[in-house]
């Protein structure tokens, strides 16, 4: 359920609450949501499933067409798609003052963390991004994606830019040198400066939020670091994003 957190973890109040001592202590407070796909065993999907006159049976994808007999991220079973193409779906998810997106960000959040933004695609993240600004001026938008960055920055405020991290591992495994990344990691910058991302005068990126080894962790060699610096023509600040609890594991 979209609109309620799960009992082990507390109430909407709660969440309410959080916000205000975090604001408090001078930081923000994002929310993770994952709105491409649901859990198999809500009540909404169930009922669709078992009923073709659900009212909740066009929220989903159902055909003889998919493996499962309706359509799920990866085909995994536990995680049917939502119907992004049907309007009743993203009134309630980011249209509606009261949806999900909007209604959050209302009791108090800044902003979202979309997850696989990318399968949603550029219209539906450009309008929902709009929702959240008109719910919460300087609310934050990013999407989690794997694509290269030129087309994606337009409709989000960010995103995870998953792109660089791989290439970024890629030179501490040896695999890509440092003028090469140089040069990848100046075009990146420039097209951020060219759709209005970095006005404070930076280019930061997140590399990624998931378990992935931690590029810090290793000494670079200084050929690398001096040839990298030497040719990047913007430079760019990276930032390791890290989830504090993430399938119920906690991170220290």
């Amino acid at each position: 359920d979209y609109f309620k957190v799960s009992p082990e973890y507390g109430t909407r109040d709660d969440v309410k609450a959080l916000a205000k001592d975090v604001h408090a202590k001078g930081m923000k407070l994002v929310l993770d949501g994952v709105l491409n796909h649901m859990g198999r065993y809500s009540p909404q999907f169930q009922d669709a499933l078992k009923r073709p006159d659900s009212p909740w049976r066009d929220w989903y994808f159902f055909g003889p067409e998919y493996k499962l007999g309706y359509r799920a991220w990866w085909d995994v079973a536990n995680l049917p798609d939502v119907n992004w193409e049907n309007p009743a779906v993203r009134a309630r998810l980011y249209g509606d003052a009261d949806s999900v997106i909007q209604g959050w960000l209302r009791d108090g959040i800044d902003g979202w963390r979309l997850d696989v933004a990318y399968d949603i695609g550029f219209r539906f993240l450009g309008e929902a991004t709009k929702a959240a600004h008109q719910a919460k001026p300087g609310a934050l938008m990013l999407g989690e994606i794997y694509n290269y960055p030129e087309q994606w920055l337009g409709p989000m405020d960010a995103m995870l830019n998953i792109t660089a991290g791989e290439v970024i591992y890629e030179l501490v495994d040896g695999k890509v040198s440092g003028p090469r990344l140089a040069i990848f990691s100046s075009a990146w910058c420039k097209i951020a400066i060219m759709m209005g991302c970095c006005a404070r005068g930076s280019c930061s990126t997140i590399m990624t939020d998931h378990v992935w080894p931690i590029a810090c962790r290793i000494r670079l060699p200084a050929a690398w670091l001096r040839s990298f610096n030497s040719r990047c023509q913007v430079p760019p600040i990276f930032i390791m994003g890290w989830k504090l609890v993430w399938k119920g594991q906690t991170t220290r």
